[in-house]
């Protein structure tokens, strides 16, 4: 993962990865985190539209892209709600919010 990932967020993503009932799922949510980590140097405000830019450069659907987006806002909102990352260091989550 990127510098901001840290021991604490490495951790978390197996953690996280439990809400998902289906092994196919777990792997596509980890694949998605996992391809952003390699490209986010930092969690800062607009990295993921930025990011989503990248995938739709790539040539992703934009579903695909929207989907990307959804499961990394849920693993950021995730990590927020266990003070792992700032509300204000990604901008707004998207898929995340209170549940």
């Amino acid at each position: 993962m990127g510098a901001r990932s840290g021991p604490d967020l490495e951790e978390a993503l197996p953690r996280f990865l439990l809400r998902c009932e289906h092994d196919v799922a777990r792997r596509a949510y980890r694949a998605a985190v996992t391809r952003f980590w390699r490209g986010a140097d930092r969690l800062e405000p607009g990295v993921l539209e930025r990011y989503a830019d990248h995938l739709r450069a790539r040539g992703f659907s934009e579903s695909m892209v929207r989907w990307q987006l959804v499961v990394l806002g849920e693993f950021l909102e995730y990590a927020r709600e266990r003070g792992l990352v700032a509300a204000d260091e990604a901008g707004p989550f998207p898929g995340g919010g209170s549940r």
